[in-house]
């Protein structure tokens, strides 16, 4: 009866210090979710960084500036924390959610206005963005770009830092804008693909105008 007694104890110690043993790993878990982590999740999930919407002036600058695409834009990543603490895209009193007025020069001439509209992800997050903007005169020009987001590990002034990191992954012309995609677009998104189907109205052989509906699709 003294042995049966002495076994069952020690059983119940053994497992008690089982589970206490798995405490400090599941807290140490937790505790391993960085800044980074939680903004990268709120990217993914939203397209917004601390309930806010991306800096247009970051999108701006990945669409090339000065909307000329043809050669590729000449940024095609940055740090997003980074960009949106910096001044380089501070200007509270030209800059709306998802638009920004880039003012007048000394001449009191327009020098444009660009906004974006987030359009959705794929499912491998593949974020869909349509811009658009112009340069202060008539014309005006739209692109849509494919973005992804990513931590990633560097050094900064030899010390070891996370970075949230905005990747431009493509581009293609967007359906709206003058000389681009015509009438009657429509931008879809399914699983990891984005489909862009439009319709042009040119003049065949013979001068008389011919509809024709283009489709184009991006696989990611």
């Amino acid at each position: 009866m003294i042995k049966r007694t002495i076994f069952i104890a020690l059983t119940a110690l053994t497992i008690l210090s089982c589970n206490n043993s798995e405490t400090p790993k599941m807290a140490s878990q937790s505790q391993s979710k960085t800044q980074i982590d939680t903004l990268l999740e709120e990217l993914n999930s939203r397209f917004t960084l601390n309930g806010k919407p991306i800096n247009p002036r970051v999108i701006h600058d990945l669409t090339g500036g000065d909307f000329d695409m043809s050669d590729g834009p000449i940024i095609t990543a940055l740090d997003l924390k980074k960009a949106i603490e910096s001044n380089r895209y501070f200007c509270d009193s030209c800059l709306g959610k998802y638009d920004i007025y880039f003012g007048t020069d000394k001449d009191g001439n327009n020098l444009g206005h660009f906004s974006y509209k987030y359009l959705g992800k794929t499912s491998n997050n593949i974020h869909v963005v349509e811009t658009s903007g112009d340069g202060g005169g008539s014309g005006s020009w739209s692109f849509i770009l494919f973005l992804s987001v990513q931590k990633r590990n560097t050094y900064l002034m030899g010390e070891k830092q996370e970075q949230l990191i905005l990747n431009l992954e493509g581009n293609a012309d967007g359906p709206s804008g003058s000389g681009l995609y015509g009438t009657n677009s429509k931008i879809a998104i399914k699983q990891n693909t984005v489909t862009i189907e439009y319709e042009t109205n040119e003049p065949d052989e013979n001068g008389k105008e011919k509809i024709t509906k283009i489709s184009k699709q991006f696989e990611f």
